[in-house]
């Protein structure tokens, strides 16, 4: 059955009893890895109910407890992951190397811990056969933003090689740390989210529609307003610099200034102008994160990080319509 087209169950996320991750370290080479989880203890816990892979699960904050940790079995290592097109839905991926003489099947993950409100679930189950690895999609939860210092846990349910739709042989729980996510891809989406959430708290930032094409002697400019319009009783908000994309870089200079600020009374906008930063007709077709301005600011004196505000969607297809013009593209 192909992964998109699964419709499951998430299993109970319980952790596996005590010893069963050193019984798997005991055996594993002689019983081979399916059969040494499958003497594992399930979960005995009815499963919750079943989520549609094309929506996200439902968002309930963990009252429960973060599973604690444990090694995984030899031979199996884990790694986060994010692919440029999935940056825009906060999906992230988890390649399962299953270096065994075994299959492994892993019906479904979770990521958890006291920096989300919400668990990371994943979308589809994945196999990684026998010396072959495998990447299972998980949808980030909400940010819990004054939990900074914190490993988050990754939770994921082994099903049986010879059935994958049938009940959960075990559960693995492993911590997240810099060797399972070496590019720091969980700690810089957490910073991102939250440095947009503490900016919306005191302003509203928006892309006015379209963009407006500008003469000048050294060629065609994209001139993009930004408006800011304050939140009654929030934090001061001062945009400072918005970056360069791969799309697009400033007329001048390496960084756009806006120079807006909440504390200046109304709403406010500035325009900013921009060039093509590429003009080859493939690479812009393909691009996946053009669109998505990186903008850096302040909160009450307090510099964020950088989080990324996209254009509108009229504004995407007036940015792809300028580059061709700017850089001469024939017509279709």
């Amino acid at each position: 059955m192909p992964a998109d087209a699964w419709h499951g169950t998430m299993p109970d996320m319980s952790v596996m009893p005590e010893g069963a991750v050193a019984a798997i370290g005991a055996v594993v080479a002689g019983a081979g890895l399916v059969a040494v989880l499958a003497g594992c203890t399930p979960p005995s816990s009815p499963p919750p109910t079943p989520t549609s892979v094309l929506t996200s699960p439902p968002d309930v904050p963990r009252t429960e407890p973060t599973p604690q940790p444990q090694p995984l079995p030899p031979g199996v290592t884990v790694e986060v992951r994010q692919a440029r097109v999935e940056w825009g839905d906060r999906i992230v991926r988890v390649r399962v190397a299953n270096d065994t003489a075994e299959p492994l099947v892993l019906s479904s993950a979770e990521i958890a811990g006291p920096r989300w409100t919400t668990p990371a679930r994943s979308l589809d189950p994945v196999a990684a056969g026998a010396g072959g690895a495998a990447e299972i999609r998980v949808r980030l939860g909400e940010p819990r933003c004054e939990q900074a210092d914190a490993v988050d846990v990754l939770t994921l349910a082994v099903g049986d090689a010879d059935d994958s739709e049938g009940p959960t042989a075990a559960v693995l729980v492993h911590a997240l740390d810099a060797v399972a996510d070496p590019r720091g891809v969980l700690t810089a989406r957490w910073a991102e989210d939250c440095a947009a959430a503490a900016v919306a708290a005191g302003a509203r930032l928006t892309w006015s529609p379209g963009l407006e094409v500008v003469e000048d002697p050294a060629g065609l400019r994209a001139r993009l307003t930004l408006r800011l319009e304050p939140v009654p009783g929030g934090p001061r908000v001062e945009v400072a610099t918005i970056d360069a994309t791969t799309l697009l870089s400033p007329a001048s200079g390496t960084q756009w200034h806006p120079a807006l600020a909440s504390a200046d009374g109304g709403p406010a906008t500035a325009t900013v102008d921009a060039i093509p930063a590429r003009c080859d007709p493939h690479a812009v077709a393909e691009d996946k994160r053009g669109w998505q301005m990186p903008v850096r600011a302040s909160v009450d004196g307090v510099a964020q990080e950088v989080f990324y505000l996209p254009l509108p969607d009229d504004g995407r297809a007036a940015l792809h319509a300028f580059i061709g013009q700017a850089c001469a593209w024939p017509p279709d």
